[in-house]
Formats: structure tokens, sequence, C-alpha cells
């Protein structure tokens, strides 16, 4: 008997069926709607024998006999009986009724396409919305659970599909499939809703794509699922861990990296703190690692950009240098102050160059502020001295040009001669100009004459283009 065939068994349950249909025509007669009056299934008040029917069904969709022999019109009768007779439904599990009922049609006509027309034509598939309302809550709810219901069948059928593509997702082959613009956008927002909490959905998909090349290459392409995975990495989602992957593996390939750094960086410092989540063990190790990975790869770019520009710089094209500056700012790391304190410096000395003094007062500060201790970057100060200059600031000149100094004679050497050498003439010109600038009773001498302050202007600015003066790659007085 175990072995016996599929064939074989459709006709056992054939027979079954005939037998009932046929055998039981003398019992109770109170359904009139059944074509069959008396039959076993217008009269039982079991839901068992529906339900073998309901396998036989689903194993034999094709099997033409049971159409013959008018189950069609028997399940539809049963299945009004049921939606008719509330006390029918109440006892036991009779509620299932008209759900086996027209899952039993149903499973006929969506094999084959005569059976659906025959059924169709016949009238017992039902067209109005009524009923099928009434077959998602077998007939028991309102607008609610109506929706309710809906909104489990839909998800439920939404996460079985995705786990389904899941699968063909192992393989790299069905990418090219997979990865299209207007499904993966989408894939953020499908969850597995408040009955599917063990269904990873859409994210859990997007995990499984981000394991290849073409994959991630794809995700990374589109900023919408970038920021939305890292929405799901800051919630309580209960796949927030995955969210967590996926954006740790797009900031460690270096084809993805610049393209999710903008969103994806600020996400896993707020991140970087965390310890356990779920089975994942030092999960905030691992963030830092990575962020740690990303500030080298970042400062190395600055730091070549940086280069570029001072290059430009030495062949006198300012402008370019100036922008070269910039590039390399927004490149460089927020942790890396020194080479923020060079850049901005940097940037400071082609301002004045181009004359633009207020520009040069800002960068200039920008350094100054960075450094430490702060407001102690040689450079820094004498190139803001000489803005202020430009804009006619004499005492704010004046006291940057002292601190250069100051910072200038600073020296580990004992000799004290040594110390007054390292005191630039052009800083003491500078010095000498604004102090006279600056001089309390200096209007008072201008207007009787006293002193004549014609020609005392110097060339203070002509010995800042000395290489001496200019900032390189090693940085050594920092």
């Amino acid at each position: 008997m175990a072995k016996a065939s599929s064939g074989c068994c459709c006709k056992i349950d054939l027979l079954m069926y005939k037998f009932v249909v046929y055998n039981f025509v003398k019992m109770d007669k109170a359904s009139s709607d059944c074509p069959y009056p008396g039959c076993f299934f217008s009269v039982m008040k079991e839901v068992l024998p529906i339900r073998g029917l309901w396998n036989t069904a689903m194993a034999h969709p094709n099997d033409p006999e049971f159409i013959k022999l008018g189950i069609f019109e028997c399940m539809a009768a049963l299945r009004w009986k049921g939606l008719k007779n509330r006390r029918l439904l109440s006892h036991d599990q009779n509620i299932y009724i008209p759900y086996y009922a027209a899952h039993i049609i149903g499973s006929y006509m969506m094999n084959m396409e005569k059976f659906a027309e025959t059924a169709w034509h016949a009238g017992y598939a039902d067209r109005r919305l009524s009923y099928h309302c009434d077959l998602i809550t077998c007939g028991m709810g309102g607008v609610e659970m109506e929706s309710r219901t809906a909104e489990e069948w839909a998800s439920q059928l939404q996460c079985r599909s995705l786990q389904l593509i899941n699968c063909f997702a192992f393989n790299s082959e069905f990418h090219s499939t997979i990865c299209k613009p207007e499904f993966l956008i989408k894939l953020p927002g499908m969850w597995g809703g408040l009955v599917n909490e063990n269904s990873p959905a859409g994210i859990g998909l997007l995990r499984t794509i981000c394991h290849h090349k073409f994959g991630w290459g794809a995700i990374a392409s589109f900023p919408g699922i970038v920021e939305a995975l890292c929405n799901i990495a800051q919630s309580s989602d209960d796949w927030q861990y995955m969210a967590i992957d996926c954006l740790l593996w797009l900031l460690q390939d270096p084809s993805t990296c610049h393209k999710v750094i903008d969103k994806a960086v600020p996400a896993m410092l707020d991140l970087a703190e965390i310890t356990t989540l779920g089975d994942r063990k030092k999960l905030g190790d691992s963030i830092v690692n990575v962020l740690l990975e990303y500030l080298h790869i970042k400062q190395a770019a600055a730091l070549v950009v940086k280069l570029e520009g001072n290059s430009l710089f030495s062949s006198g094209n300012i402008s370019g240098a100036a922008l070269k500056y910039s590039e390399a700012m927004a490149l460089c790391p927020m942790r890396s102050k020194r080479e923020r304190v060079v850049l901005y410096s940097n940037r400071a000395q082609c301002h004045l160059l181009l004359q633009q003094p207020l520009a040069a007062v800002s960068d200039a500060t920008h350094a100054l502020c960075l450094h430490n201790p702060v407001n102690r970057h040689a450079k820094s100060l004498w190139r803001r001295a000489q803005a202020y200059d430009m804009l006619g600031l004499a005492k704010e000149s004046l006291l940057d040009a002292i601190l250069f100094i100051n910072e200038c004679s600073q020296s580990n050497d004992p000799d004290h001669s040594l110390r007054q050498n390292k005191v630039p003439d052009y800083a003491e010109q500078l010095v000498k100009k604004q102090m006279r600038a600056a001089w309390l009773f200096r209007d008072a001498a201008i207007k009787h004459g006293s002193v004549d302050f014609q020609g005392d202007a110097v060339d203070i600015y002509g010995q800042e283009l000395h290489d001496s003066e200019w900032e390189t790659a090693s940085e050594s007085d920092l």
C-alpha cells in the first residue's frame, strides 16, 4: 500500500466522493439549495470530511472526474449554507467550512482554464465583493477584521515571495535580474508586519544582495536605499543588525565607500558605542574598526590633494591651489586637526595673494582655533597679521605680529642670541609700522605735523613667498 501510485489514490478518492454523494441521498433533506438533496456535505455538521476533500483537491487539481461529478455545484451550495447558517458555523471548527468549500473550487479553477470557464459561466465563482469579504473573515467579521485579515494575508504572501527571491539572490548569476532600480528602491519598506516577526523580508534580501560585488554596487548607487539602511540601523527593528552589516560592507569596499560616506558614517558614529545586539557580540568594535580604516583612507586622500595644491602654488597658480586646499579639507577627517590646521593656513595665504583679506582672516582664525595650544600657530598668526594690515586694523595686526615673534623666539636652545636671530626682519618692520599706526597720540602728531608718517610703509609681503615660510608635506614645525 505504501508504494501505491498517485493514480490509485486518486481512484480511491473518486470512489469515496461518489459514495458520499450518491449513497447519502436519503439523509436529512433540510437543504434545498444543494443540487443533490440530502447529500452528505449538505447535512454534515463537522468540518473534517470537507477538509479531507480539500486535501484531495489540492493534490489532484487536474482531475476532471470530480468536475463531472458536480463538485462545483456541491461546494457552492455548501458555501452558501455555511454563510447563511451561523449556528452551524459556531459549532466546533465549522467556521472553516465556507473557507474550504471556496478553496476547493479555487483549486480546480487556478490550474485548468477549462475548469475555470466552467465554474465562471455556471456562476460558482462568485463575483460579488461581499462574498470575498465574508471569505477572508469566515463570514464572522466586519470592515476592521476584513482589513486586518487581508493585510495579514498580503504580508505573508510578500514575505514568502521575498524568501523565494532571496534563495535566487545567493547566486550572483541572478543579480542582474533582481537588482532592478524600481525593485531595489522598494525593498527597505517591505517588512513582515506584526504577524511575520520571524521574516527579515526586504532588509534580509538587501543583506543577501550585499554579499556580492554586483549587488553592493547597485545598492550604493541609490542614495535613497542607503538612507533607508541608515534609518533601519538606527531603529528598534529586530533586523537592525542586518542594516548595520550592509552599511559596514559598503564602507569597506573601495568602489562603494565614496558613494555612501556622507550618509553612512554619521549613522555608524552614532552606533559605535553599541556592545551587543541580539546574538552579535562586540558589534561596536566592528563598527569602530571600519570607521578607523575609513578615516585612514580619507586622510591619505586629503594628503594627496594637498600636495597637488602645493605644486600649483609653487607654479604660481594661486586660485587653483586654493581650490585644491578646499577639496582636501572636504576629504580630511574632522579628527585630523593637525592636518586641517595646515590646510586652513595654506588657503589663508592664497587669499592674501588674491587680495581677499576677509577670507584670509577667516581661514587663519580657523587654523588658530584648531591648533593646540590655541592661537599659537606661528604661520597662521603672521598671515592673519598681514590680512588685518590690508584691512587697516592696526591694533589687531600688531597683536598677531607680536605673538608671531614670540612663537618664533621660542626655543630650547639656552643661547639667547640664537633666539633673537630667529625673529624675521619683516616681522619687526610690521610691528614698528603698526606701533606707529596704533600710537595713542598718532592723530594729534599728524594734526600738528610733529611726526612724518609718509614713506614709512615697508614691503612685508614679498618675504611670504619664500620656501622657508611655506607649509610642506612634512610639517615639521607642527
